[in-house]
């Protein structure tokens, strides 16, 4: 039988990633429980918007680190919207857990961090995708062909 509902973590408040947010709690079915990132008023941030969108159905929580946050919460998956540098790392912590993920672009820094992400997602099962959002704009579809 197939889930009906899921619950995403949301790891990076920062630069679009509020955006995100918004946009994924519009999706029937998603419940974003918690919310991480660094810097507190971010996370604060996170809390709010959800609670927005959702007119306070359920509790949200904010964390300022986010293995604690996979931890504590019963998550299915989530949105890694971190510096590049960081992807690697949050990335397997999450998968190792068994918790899918969608990591923002781009996949990681080195093509070995890359093979470590893939690895971790074949050993652990839990499905890996990567955002690429930008794959389908009309002007890069003209340099593609260039």
């Amino acid at each position: 039988m197939r889930k009906t509902s899921a619950n995403i973590g949301f790891i990076g408040i920062s630069g679009r990633g509020s955006g995100m947010l918004d946009l994924l709690l519009q999706v029937e079915g998603v419940k974003v429980p918690a919310v991480c990132d660094i810097i507190p008023e971010r996370a604060e941030r996170g809390i709010e918007i959800v609670e927005e969108r959702t007119n306070k159905a359920y509790p949200v929580h904010a964390y300022l680190d986010y293995k604690e946050m996979c931890k504590n919460e019963a998550l299915d998956a989530v949105i890694i919207n971190l510096p590049h540098f960081l992807h690697c790392e949050a990335t397997v912590f999450c998968l190792e857990r068994g918790i899918h993920v969608l990591c923002e672009k781009p996949m990681a820094n080195t093509v070995e961090e890359c093979e470590k992400m893939i690895d971790a997602s074949k050993k652990s099962g839990a499905k890996l995708a990567i955002g690429h959002i930008k794959r389908f704009n009309p002007a890069l579809q003209v340099i593609k062909k260039i």
